[in-house]
């Protein structure tokens, strides 16, 4: 008895090599590494290696590898060579700075706020609604809005 096997729907695209800083000939963790059509992402590891798997054969795409602080790289998958290095070249780019203030949060009144109680304004007549009188004021939770205690709730329902 003889069994044959067919592999021939099982093409597969396979990606992998390693990331380093060019200045410090080092390793680099946790760069993005996509495919840029494909929408597949991994990152490197603490050495710097990443692997992306893809269960279909990719023949144009392209290989994108950013990072925090390093300059955007780009490689068409037609030009990379799987286990490469990748080397990436610092940024000279500097964030701006950021000024941190403490200031006290405003609140302000509104007037004539009617809060959403989940029924639309249908011409009718004011009724009670699970059971609380809708004519009462409304009392909020005081450490959400201080400012909402003399509000009034006013639901209008459709007979």
């Amino acid at each position: 008895m003889i069994v044959v096997f067919s592999h021939a729907g099982l093409a597969q695209s396979v990606f992998e090599g390693q990331v380093i800083d060019s200045a410090l000939q080092e390793p680099v963790s946790s760069v993005t590494v996509s495919l840029l059509e494909k929408k597949l992402t991994t990152a490197t590891n603490s050495q710097g290696y990443f692997r992306i798997n893809s269960d279909e054969t990719i023949v144009n795409d392209t290989l994108v590898f950013s990072s925090v602080g390093y300059l955007t790289y780009k490689v068409p998958i037609s030009k990379f060579v799987n286990n490469s290095v990748i080397v990436l070249s610092p940024s000279n780019a500097s964030l701006a700075q950021v000024e941190i203030k403490r200031r006290k949060l405003q609140s302000k009144k509104l007037i004539n706020y009617r809060p959403a109680i989940g029924i639309s304004p249908i011409k009718g007549s004011k009724q009670n609604i699970w059971g609380l009188n809708l004519k009462k004021q409304w009392k909020p939770y005081t450490n959400f809005a201080p400012d909402f205690t003399d509000l009034a709730i006013t639901a209008i329902v459709k007979q």
